[in-house]
């Protein structure tokens, strides 16, 4: 028996697209944590959104203001976190990362309820947008590695439709906890004393995050560890990030570019709609978070549902499936969208809300173009990039864009629902044109990597 150490060779090779394949345990485990954390962050982003209007009276804040600290602060941060996300989650341990990630948000984002000021209210957004920016690269990178390419579509989009659920957890749980502690005026915490209802609902949504970062201690232990070098000299992954964006720039620009207005679209929707129904209608934000909720709820079953279906299409040979499902999405949305913000009363909104979640707030699926064409050694850093642009416009751009419309160009305070459909319309016809060049590109990738086995 020879003493000589073995030679390393690349992973087993996913079967193929069509084949039906078992899904293990551990991947359904990394999964379910990976969307819980999503959820959790969403809790956040939508918690923040039901309380602009609180927030901006107890602090004297204008609405350019209030567009920052939604939009501005925690996006740019956001975006630049993902500079270094990517290379050092495809070095060190997902797990470990994960785990300070989650911890330094939740105390970033109770942070935010302490603050007294429009500069303090910034840092602390800023420092929840770095820690979140480290979230999505990490579980995408990680859901492509656990489950077979088959199923990939389907996973991202159960990660995705933690979105929604998060939306629906604060728009229902946060939006009567809110209105609860209107009543009362308030609430005394341990070790913080009396705090407005606004700071309160702040401090106690982001506290559950400080014990729950230790789940990331259940993903699963070898798709956290980075690709070893030696294989990743025989994939011909060592040192070949620049060499893959460069055989792949069609896809990547395009791609990118619309993942980042359909963010906008999301956001431009998540993140004003509260807003919108307060002053367009006169709810109260306990009837605000029912109504949204349900809408989410759809977006939920969306995400699974369109998910599954581009799944079914690939493994039927459709290797630009997601091109093709996303693009007519957008295109019936536009035209809802316009309905739903324009020109319909209290009684109408609920209906054509829910169809706007299903139509837009359902499409996180499309995210898997990128984790099928990336090579495993490079997806935290090629997923990286989608998140930068997701954090550009979606997180940055199209918050402060809604208000800066109704307010400088349409000069009307009013005007929210004006502004979300200018957005939406706009971004999404960007989107459909870009994914149409883009499917050569996608075609041509998703297979590429499907030669190579992984």
């Amino acid at each position: 028996m020879s003493g000589a150490a073995p030679i390393p060779t690349a992973s087993p090779p996913d079967r193929p697209a069509g084949t039906d394949e078992p899904i293990s345990a551990s991947a359904w485990i990394t999964l379910t944590v990976l969307l819980l954390f999503y959820l959790m962050s969403f809790v956040d982003k939508q918690m923040i959104a039901l309380l602009v209007n609180p927030m901006g009276k107890g602090l004297d804040l204008q609405d350019s203001q209030l567009g920052l600290l939604v939009g501005a602060a925690f996006g740019i941060f956001y975006t630049l976190s993902v500079f270094g996300a990517g290379w050092l989650l495809d070095r060190y341990s997902k797990r470990t990362i994960l785990f300070v990630a989650v911890l330094g948000w939740s105390l970033a984002a109770a942070a935010t309820g302490l603050a007294w000021s429009f500069e303090q209210l910034f840092v602390a957004r800023a420092l929840v947008g770095i820690g979140e920016g480290f979230l999505p690269p990490a579980s995408l990178a990680l859901i492509a590695a656990v489950f077979p390419r088959g199923r990939i579509t389907m996973a991202t989009s159960i990660f995705f439709a933690g979105s929604n659920i998060g939306s629906v957890l604060a728009l229902l749980v946060g939006g009567r906890a809110i209105a609860w502690l209107d009543a009362r005026g308030g609430a005394v915490l341990p070790f913080l004393g009396h705090l407005e209802a606004w700071r309160a609902a702040f401090v106690l949504s982001a506290l559950p995050g400080i014990p729950l970062a230790l789940l990331a201690f259940a993903i699963h232990r070898g798709a956290s560890q980075p690709v070893p070098r030696a294989v990743a000299r025989i994939e011909g992954e060592d040192d070949g990030y620049l060499r893959f964006l460069r055989a792949r720039t069609r896809l990547l620009v395009c791609h990118n570019l619309a993942y980042g207005l359909m963010s906008s679209a999301c956001y431009a929707v998540l993140l004003w709609a509260p807003a919108y129904l307060e002053r367009g209608f006169g709810w109260g934000a306990d009837r605000v978070g029912m109504v949204l909720a349900i809408g989410s709820a759809c977006g939920a079953a969306a995400n699974i549902g369109w998910g599954m279906m581009s799944d079914r299409l690939l493994r039927g040979g459709r290797r630009d499936a997601h091109y093709r499902l996303y693009p007519g999405l957008y295109m019936l949305c536009i035209p809802v969208t316009a309905l739903t913000f324009l020109w319909v009363g209290p009684a109408a909104f609920l209906p054509l809300y829910m169809m706007v979640s299903v139509l837009l707030l359902g499409s996180g699926g499309m995210t898997a173009a990128l984790q099928l064409s990336a090579p495993p050694g490079l997806r935290a850093r090629v997923m990286g990039i989608q998140t930068l642009s997701s954090g550009i416009f979606g997180l940055a751009l199209a918050p402060t864009l809604v208000p800066s419309l109704a307010q400088y160009v349409f000069r009307d305070r009013q005007a929210i629902g004006l502004s979300i459909a200018v957005v939406v319309g706009v971004s999404l016809l960007a989107t459909i044109l870009l994914l149409f060049f883009a499917r050569r590109a996608l075609r041509e990738a998703v297979e590429a990597r499907e030669e190579v086995g992984r």
